[in-house]
């Protein structure tokens, strides 16, 4: 049911979508009739499942940027990024072609584990897979990134997109080369941005040219990665501590909860969550995103003393309720019973199943009530469902969110960025590889150069499906 309601959702994105771009095509069309010279400065283009938007106004922009505005700075910035941009093409190559290998050893070893999958428990089969781990993971929402950051996700790409192509519109324009159109795009579920560059005006450049043309928008890409990874290290400290924000030295804000947890009834935003179970959170989100590491399916190593008789069969101290989630335990911790004092026994409690861990929550909300919460179910689920900081706001007024939603974009510009640098510089497909490959070979030896696309794009499509079949089956 999950399953056709998203469907249904996604059909009446689009159908809604279809219906204002053809709106504004309609109206757009309006305006060339009403032009003398029948020209409009940009246009729609409508297919089904794919919007694209085209405009022409930029195209003299760039030549007037790059030479106007520090040239010889220009002429240093692409140089240097073209050096990069060839270092990142042996990258590339060299993650696309180990990560095949790898991903074909792993799945001649799930072939044997699924021969005996009916021989085995389900638990020790899950333990199995999840032992191996794949060089590249796919981001899919849902499975690698949480489906509520949708809208992250999609700020993410577009930004990456526009910063990839406008680094080839600089270096077109350095060159003195004018833009055909330029313009953004939506493509079933991904955004993107593009450029056209005549290619015979790109043949009036020598071989170095041409290559920095291709080449900037993968240096471009590295440089909002790197920008992004700073922005995040100094935004705590020297941005949001100077708007009203102060840093947690002990614990970490709640800034959102998903209300399909449990957690929204007992934790609201702005409250101090500074223990988790007996781990303090001395370093904030440092500790909060270690402690969700951990390997919670051993036996933990602490228990608590509770009054028990060994020689009776009295099993009150194992009894769970709402108000006594360790049972009759008290406050005193213990790894043995000679920790305990007087008739009483250590008691660890461990949950059978792996999926059905324990954690306490210690947590202050904004009246400086102590809160103590014990979640029993599937961790990542509170990892997925909580969002915490280390920003907590000064005065009430401020949004508790703002920091957090910051730092996540900020993130997810960086993670797509270095993605996008990665992936285009790898010579497969239509991506900036192939054109940086043409180039070195400069049309000389095109079997060669059919060989090496050919054999790349194979193993950029191996490396996919046999990432997401392993992620599938991961989850299980």
């Amino acid at each position: 049911m999950n399953i056709i309601r998203v469907i249904l959702q996604y059909i009446g994105m689009w159908l809604i979508i279809h219906a204002v771009f053809y709106m504004l095509q309609k109206r757009c069309t309006v305006i060339i009739s009403n032009n003398s010279n029948h020209q409009a400065p940009y246009w729609f283009h409508i297919k089904p499942f794919n919007i694209s938007w085209s405009t022409a106004i930029f195209n003299n922009d760039f030549v007037r940027v790059t030479h106007a505005l520090a040239p010889r700075f220009w002429y240093a910035w692409f140089q240097l990024g073209t050096c990069v941009t060839l270092c990142t093409v042996l990258v590339g190559t060299w993650i696309v072609v180990r990560s095949s290998f790898e991903i074909l050893s792993i799945m001649n070893a799930y072939s044997h584990l699924i021969k005996t999958w009916i021989h085995m428990e389900k638990r020790n089969f899950r333990l199995l897979l999840n032992s191996e781990h794949s060089t590249l993971l796919p981001m899919i929402p849902g499975l690698t990134l949480p489906i509520n950051h949708l809208h992250y996700y999609f700020v993410a790409l577009l930004v990456g997109a526009v910063v990839h192509e406008m680094g080839h519109g600089l270096c077109a324009g350095m060159h003195n080369l004018s833009l055909c159109h330029a313009g953004i795009f939506f493509s079933y579920i991904y955004p993107g941005a593009f450029i056209s560059i005549a290619e015979s005006d790109l043949d009036t450049l020598n071989l170095w040219q041409r290559l920095q043309v291709v080449c900037a928008g993968v240096w471009h890409n590295w440089v909002l990665f790197g920008f992004c990874r700073v922005l995040n290290q100094v935004a705590s400290r020297w941005i949001w501590c100077n708007l009203g924000w102060k840093l947690l030295s002990d614990g970490v804000s709640v800034v959102n909860i998903h209300a399909s947890s449990p957690l929204a009834q007992h934790l609201e935003p702005g409250a101090r969550i500074f223990q988790l179970d007996d781990t303090r959170l001395s370093y904030g989100i440092d500790y909060w995103k270690s402690f969700w590491d951990r390997d919670f399916v051993n036996t933990p190593t602490q228990g608590f003393c509770a009054l028990w008789d060994a020689k009776s069969n009295d099993t009150s101290c194992c009894e769970f309720a709402s108000d006594l989630p360790y049972a009759s335990s008290t406050t005193m911790r213990c790894s043995l019973d000679v920790d305990c004092l007087g008739n009483s026994t250590c008691v660890i409690p461990v949950t059978p199943s792996m999926y059905g861990q324990r954690v306490r929550i210690y947590a202050e909300n904004t009246g400086k009530e102590l809160i103590v919460s014990v979640y029993e179910g599937s961790l990542r689920d509170v990892l997925d469902s909580v969002q915490v900081s280390n920003l907590h706001p000064k005065y009430p007024y401020l949004p508790k969110q703002l920091p957090h939603q910051f730092n996540l974009l900020t993130s997810y510009i960086a993670t797509f960025s270095l993605a996008l640098a990665l992936l285009n510089s790898v010579p497969a497909f239509s991506f900036d590889g192939v054109s940086i490959l043409r180039k070195l070979l400069n049309n000389t030896n095109k079997k060669l150069y059919t060989v090496i696309t050919k054999t790349m794009s194979g193993l950029v499509l191996f490396v996919v499906i046999g990432s997401v079949f392993i992620l599938l089956l991961q989850n299980l």
